[in-house]
């Protein structure tokens, strides 16, 4: 068998054409950042006031930042956004966004949060 140059030159290109269209199409991986949770000495940061099942616990956390943040499923009495649009992620599926400088309580039917998205 003869080795001919021009079918070996052939052969490279279209597997260097068939090895960058691979490359090209391939997704990048996405990073997700998350909010995160800071002390609660600005207004400006997103504020949640939650107690625990039973009401034995309670408290406030406070998150800045763009990204998702896991909030352990606590019962939602009231939120500030502060200078952040937001959205939370219910257990029950819910999705809800509320608008920068918001203030909501829930006295009667708290939502219980999964998580948080600021924007």
């Amino acid at each position: 068998m003869k080795f001919n140059i021009q079918n070996a030159l052939r052969k490279t290109l279209i597997v260097s054409a068939v090895g960058a269209a691979v490359l090209v199409t391939l997704p990048v991986g996405t990073s997700t950042a998350n909010a995160s949770e800071v002390n609660c000495t600005d207004g400006n940061f997103v504020h949640l006031y939650w107690h625990a099942v039973g009401g034995l616990s309670s408290g406030t956390a406070c998150y800045a930042g763009a990204g998702t943040n896991k909030v352990n499923s606590v019962w939602v009495d009231r939120i500030t956004t502060g200078n952040n649009s937001i959205t939370y992620h219910s257990t029950n599926g819910a999705n809800v966004n509320l608008p920068k400088y918001y203030d909501i309580s829930y006295p009667n039917n708290p939502p219980k949060v999964d998580s948080l998205t600021i924007h």
